[in-house]
């Protein structure tokens, strides 16, 4: 989708504060000045608040599925190496300089106050990361790369559940030391 630069100014503040504060605790104004627009033209592009947050994630994923699209083309990684450049592009995404959680995990954190629709998009959020895992780990296991004693499924959301959790105590201890122990847990149970 093709984006004005007020859209994605808007789109912009709106991850940014989502990723740093949560759903709740940001407003249309808190946009407005950030972005040094008026508050009715954010409500012109998003009317409203649950409008915008999807938008967020969709322009999102947008990203995230261009990274995985060219992490899983490169023929030359191996699947633990393709495992551990998707932990990259999230925390390139989030982490980074300015210690943002992920997206949808700091929506999922206000799962019980989302409209049922923003619930489901952030469901596929994570089902869009769940389902990249599990036809890497496929290909990787037909390739003979891949031998975990259990299914690849419950790895995928195992990998999901441990940067998620490094990424929260990343962002409480102020350094990226948990985000590493996910990276060598990676090394140590994949060839």
């Amino acid at each position: 989708m093709n984006y004005s630069l007020t859209q994605e100014s808007i789109l912009n503040a709106a991850e940014n504060l989502i990723q740093k504060r949560g759903y709740n605790a940001f407003s249309y104004k808190d946009i407005a000045a950030t972005v040094g627009i008026k508050t009715s033209s954010i409500h012109y592009h998003y009317p409203c608040k649950e409008d915008l947050a999807i938008a967020v994630i969709n322009w999102q994923l947008q990203r995230i599925v261009i990274g995985l699209d060219k992490i899983k083309g490169q023929k030359e990684l191996t699947t633990k190496h393709k495992i551990l450049a998707l932990i990259d592009v999230i925390v390139s995404l989030t982490f980074g300089d300015e210690k943002k959680m992920c997206l949808g995990g700091m929506l999922a954190s206000d799962a019980l106050s989302l409209p049922e629709s923003l619930q489901s998009k952030v469901r596929y959020f994570f089902n869009t990361l769940y389902n990249w895992i599990e036809e890497i780990m496929t290909e990787g296991k037909q390739l003979g790369e891949v031998n975990l004693l259990y299914p690849i499924d419950n790895f995928a959301h195992l990998l999901i559940l441990q940067i998620e959790g490094a990424l929260l105590m990343s962002r409480l201890y102020g350094d990226i030391t948990h985000i590493n122990l996910v990276k060598q847990f990676i090394n140590h149970v994949m060839n």
